[in-house]
């Protein structure tokens, strides 16, 4: 395997609007500052199903606030891989396997940092939300088709959600040598 910067944030960004099932869009939509408030960030957890022979690390939550008549605040919230599998997530197909990520104690810093901030926003503020990692080995023939999927957990008791429907990014105009 190649050692490649695997930058899956604009790869996401670019697939993104047909990617995301329509149940998320309505949670997402219905999102507000109570439900901001209610995530313990030792609960919060980003999953992604990947292709086995792939590794991703430095996986980062990035979070921009953009107050209706303001400059957007960017927040780097690092996560660390927690767990091998959660028997709540589907079963992975062969050859895939679910990495399972939670914010660092850092992490956890920086999202109550960054939740302080967004409460404080005026109405017709925005928050988004994106998942990146900077750095991993993808074997060079699977770059152009890396498949996929992303979930996340925001409340323990409503488990998993997709936030990424399965879908296969080219990652060739994303990586660069290590």
């Amino acid at each position: 395997m190649r050692r490649r910067s695997v930058a899956l944030l604009a790869a996401l960004l670019a697939v993104a609007c047909t990617s995301i099932p329509v149940s998320t869009m309505w949670k997402l939509a219905r999102f507000d500052r109570a439900a901001l408030l209610a995530i313990d960030p030792a609960q919060l957890r980003a999953a992604a199903l990947v292709d086995q022979r792939a590794s991703m690390k430095d996986v980062t939550m990035k979070v921009t606030l953009t107050p209706k008549d303001g400059k957007p605040s960017d927040y780097s919230i690092p996560l660390a891989a927690p767990v091998g599998r959660d028997p709540r997530l589907p079963g992975a197909p062969p050859g895939r396997r679910w990495d399972v990520f939670a914010l660092t104690p850092e992490g956890q810093r920086d999202f109550l940092r960054m939740r302080e901030v967004a409460v404080q926003m005026p109405s017709g503020s925005a928050l988004t939300l994106a998942l990146s990692a900077r750095e991993g080995a993808v074997p060079p023939d699977l770059a152009p088709r890396f498949p996929l999927r992303l979930d996340l957990i925001l409340d323990a008791q409503d488990g998993w959600f997709t936030v990424l429907k399965d879908t296969e990014l080219d990652l060739t105009q994303y990586a660069r040598k290590g």
